[in-house]
């Protein structure tokens, strides 16, 4: 890929395989590939003529002329012809021992192969996918969340922000495209590049001079971007308060307590580089918004718009109207998006607040599986709030978790990167120097409470995370710290966890996300009927985290290699097409049970009958027609059962 999710081979500790190998071989050009417009050959670069490829294809005896040395990695860009054996090619002797995918370049250029002509240039297997439509086209699971003000909605965001990638791999369910199955799972990064305008000097790929320059574009074209515009988000953007007790600024302060964060996006955390309109920061800061925030919205207008309405240009107030804001901010596709609320014109308007909305889950096969995902991320919410956790960790690791979770079942067996301590540490001494230990190990001062009841005192008098009194916005300073890493390097460490980790907990340091939300729902009390339900959707998550229920991009791909059909080529033919997408249907409308895929959970079968055909009626009835409908809903039995045998029906009168 182009835009950055150029995948890692395996895990920092080496113990976790990210990708697998691809094949060299270009499968033959049938007339199947024919029909499905498939002729573009599975590595770039390649001549789709079926003698230039047989002419410039590499022999066995190419490949095991190769000269290696320590130099970067690199496959082949010229396919082994279709009538010699895949594995006689992945076995082919090479020298010292070597095995095909050790290549490697014998130059800085591309390298040749020994006593030929034939070049090696570092290339990777890729699908063809010549339209926008092949990203936009693609579904997804979005939540929004509305806040309880500004503050909350942007401490949300930067929390969100750190589970986006973690979700798309639990959720990942795309594993085919343009009939063809990808070493990936996942579609964020297909929408990502179907939608990249960058120019090559925005990308880096031409050098910044007087004829790369396009006056007409923002930053005249050359200004260099890092990132498409769909993609993970380049900065946290939580101002929180450097002053410990202290109280926090308002967006528009420019008290000397703002004065003193005017470095509050230099931090650990921000570790990235962020490209922004300079004149539009200066603008925002000299009208008092927070260096975090106006650095987030500077970002945004790096960009020129991509779609503009007629008669909604020079025409519009932007005193009273946003859609010049708004045609910015909304084709900026990133896993987290931050909504300011439209004005209000007239007191008749809604009444929208400050909202964050969750972009990354993939779209499920079934209703239930996207009501599970879509509850647990709003209960994860409210538990990082009412709990005052923090999950923050560098947002380089952040775009390394979303680098891994592209690829094949990351959500079984991948590594992400994740905080270790999500509340603080208490203090000790172990004899040698100062001991710090997790709040839910048993050792630790508050073992003698659960850890749902220590949580429950964070925010209580004399704790910790307490409210500070002389709060008047009651956010505790723990909060108001968490975006500046405060304390020594083990409270803010992170580390490598596998999903199950994550969710369900690891050692007796961290809870994980799953215990938390039951924590949360002990806390509510939470009545049984929603907490019977709620239950079956975190059973469902807890399974498929630890690996024993199938993610839907891992059971298409065991359905399309098990299909009498598949070929072992990658391609998905129509017949194999056909009888996924029907499969897909059966397992939406509740017809057919996959047990791989949702346990012993069954549904009763979705119709369509009756769902949309009555229509909202609003024709006024008279007095005695509405005194017999309540007469009827008195009758039934769930209304008897409700207000009791004691309780007097309502009057026949209106």
């Amino acid at each position: 890929m182009q835009n950055g999710y150029y995948l890692p081979m395996a895990s920092d500790d080496g113990k976790v395989k990210f990708l697998h190998r691809v094949s060299t071989s270009m499968p033959s050009n049938t007339q199947e590939k024919r029909n499905l417009g498939s002729s573009t050959p599975l590595f770039r670069g390649v001549s789709t003529d079926a003698n230039s490829a047989q002419a410039g294809a590499l022999t066995i005896e190419d490949i095991s002329s190769l000269r290696l040395d320590d130099t970067m990695p690199a496959v082949l860009t010229k396919p082994v012809p279709s009538m010699i054996d895949e594995e006689e090619v992945e076995d082919a002797i090479l020298p010292n021992g070597a095995s095909l995918s050790d290549i490697k370049p014998i130059s800085s250029r591309a390298g040749m192969i020994k006593g030929s002509n034939k070049p090696l240039e570092r290339v990777r297997a890729a699908i063809h996918m010549d339209a926008m439509a092949f990203g936009m086209g693609c579904c997804c699971l979005q939540v929004t969340f509305q806040a309880q003000d500004v503050d909350e909605s942007r401490f949300i965001y930067d929390q969100l922000a750190v589970l986006a990638p973690v979700l798309m791999a639990l959720t990942a369910s795309t594993p085919i495209v343009r009939g063809r199955i990808a070493d990936t799972d996942a579609r964020w990064g297909i929408i990502s590049e179907s939608v990249d305008d960058r120019t090559p000097a925005e990308r880096g790929y031409q050098a910044n001079t007087a004829e790369a320059i396009q006056p007409e574009l923002a930053g005249k074209g050359v200004r260099r971007i890092y990132k498409s515009r769909y993609d993970s988000i380049s900065t946290y953007i939580y101002q929180g308060s450097a002053q410990r007790g202290g109280s926090k600024p308002s967006l528009n302060s420019t008290s000397a307590g703002d004065a003193a964060m005017e470095n509050r996006v230099l931090n650990m955390y921000n570790d990235l580089i962020v490209p922004i309109e300079e004149d539009m920061y200066h603008q925002l800061r000299a009208n008092g918004i927070d260096p975090a925030l106006s650095q987030h919205i500077a970002h945004l207008f790096i960009r020129d718009p991509l779609v503009i309405f007629d008669g909604y240009v020079e025409e519009l107030d932007d005193s009273k109207d946003t859609d010049h804001f708004e045609s910015i901010q909304s084709t900026n596709w990133q896993t987290v998006r931050w909504k300011p609320p439209p004005p209000r014109n007239t007191p008749n308007d809604p009444h929208i607040g400050w909202r964050t909305e969750f972009r990354s889950m993939e779209m499920q096969l079934t209703d239930f599986e996207n009501a599970a995902f879509t509850i647990f991320i709003v209960l994860v919410t409210r538990v990082i709030l009412t709990f005052d956790l923090n999950l923050y960790i560098p947002l380089s690791r952040v775009d390394a978790n979303m680098q891994r979770a592209h690829s094949r079942n990351s959500c079984a067996k991948g590594k992400f990167f994740f905080r270790r301590h999500m509340a603080p540490l208490e203090e000790g001494d172990d004899g040698y120097g100062v001991k710090y230990t997790s709040m839910f190990a048993p050792g630790s001062a508050s073992s003698s409470n659960s850890a749902f009841e220590t949580l429950q005192s964070f925010g209580s008098e004399g704790s910790e995370g307490a409210v500070d009194s002389d709060d008047t916005d009651l956010v505790s300073s723990r909060r108001k710290q968490s975006p500046f890493a405060t304390g020594h390097d083990e409270a803010n460490a992170y580390e490598e966890m596998t999903m199950e980790e994550i969710m369900c907990g690891k050692g007796d340091y961290y809870p994980g996300l799953i215990p938390l939300v039951f924590a949360y729902l002990d806390h509510i009390q939470c009545d049984k009927f929603t907490f019977d339900r709620v239950s079956q959707y975190l059973h469902v998550i807890e399974k498929r985290a630890k690996g024993e229920l199938l993610t839907p991009a891992t059971w298409m791909r065991n359905f399309v290699r098990s299909h009498p059909a598949y070929k072992q080529d990658s391609v998905v033919s129509d017949e194999i097409a056909y009888d996924l997408l029907t499969a897909c249907k059966e397992i939406g409308e509740g017809t057919r049970h996959e047990p791989t895929l949702l346990g012993d959970l069954k549904f009763e079968r979705i119709t369509k009958e009756g769902a949309y055909d009555v229509k909202l009626d609003s024709r006024r009835i008279q007095n005695d027609h509405l005194i017999k409908l309540l007469d009827r809903y008195r009758n039934r039995v769930a209304f008897k059962n409700k207000v009791g045998s004691n309780t007097s029906g309502p009057s026949n009168g209106l």
